[in-house]
């Protein structure tokens, strides 16, 4: 599984068998593109691939895909050659993080600037952060110990042991 940082905040996730990308920012190649805060699919073309953007449950190429409103956005778990994703906005997670269960690996969308420590009590092996305001997020909350990768490449045998926060960036 690999997980990589695309222009304009969008992200590509992409397994053995199939290609999500989150948010993009126009035409993509990807099996599915999600949009986490419920965007219609209207000004977007994903060729010959799958428009997620409402709460349910998917499967693309083998891909399960399961998602959950949360006030105006989305969150989405995952499941991508037996490694657990959750998917969503900082914002969402510090709202219902209780509610949550833990997966291997948790991709935020930082949208506000707020404390992420939260984070590793749905996480026990990554984190990887992204979006506008994640770079201000690490400066001022993470200063030590983030790594910053344009992708995170992994199988689930060779997740860390400990917890890692990557800061995802172009």
């Amino acid at each position: 599984m690999e997980i990589a940082s695309l222009p304009k905040s969008s992200v590509r996730i992409k397994g053995k068998r199939a290609v999500v990308v989150i948010n993009p920012a126009g035409k993509t190649d990807g099996n599915a593109s999600i949009f986490i805060e419920g965007t219609t699919g209207s000004k977007y073309s994903v060729r010959d691939g799958v428009i997620i953007a409402s709460p349910g449950e998917y499967e693309v190429a083998g891909m399960k895909i399961k998602g959950s409103q949360i006030d105006e956005t989305l969150t989405f778990s995952l499941s991508v050659d037996s490694v657990d994703v959750l998917l969503g906005k900082l914002s969402s997670f510090e709202k219902s993080h209780s509610k949550l269960s833990e997966h291997d690996v948790v991709l935020v969308d930082v949208d506000t600037l707020i404390d992420p420590s939260f984070l590793s009590s749905l996480s026990s092996h990554v984190i990887l952060l992204t979006g506008e305001k994640a770079k201000e997020v690490v400066n001022t909350f993470m200063k030590d110990n983030v790594i910053t990768s344009q992708k995170f490449s992994s199988t689930k045998e060779k997740l860390p042991q400990e917890v890692e926060t990557i800061l995802l960036s172009v």
